[in-house]
C-alpha cells in the first residue's frame, strides 16, 4: 500500500510556500502538519485510534 507522506504548495518559480506533512499508523493517517498553517494551533492535527 502506497501512503502519501508529504505534498507541497508550490510558486511560480518552483519554490516551495508551504509543506503539509503525514504519518501513518498501518492504514490509519496518524498526524498531519501543515507548515505554511496561518497560526499555530492550526499546523497540528493527531488522530487517536481506538
Amino acid at each position: 500500500m502506497i501512503r502519501r507522506t508529504a505534498k507541497w504548495r508550490m510558486r511560480e518559480d518552483g519554490s516551495a510556500t508551504a509543506e503539509v506533512l503525514f504519518t501513518w499508523d498501518g492504514a490509519h493517517l496518524a498526524e498531519r502538519v501543515d507548515s505554511g498553517a496561518p497560526r499555530p494551533s492550526a499546523a497540528r492535527a493527531g488522530w487517536v485510534r481506538r
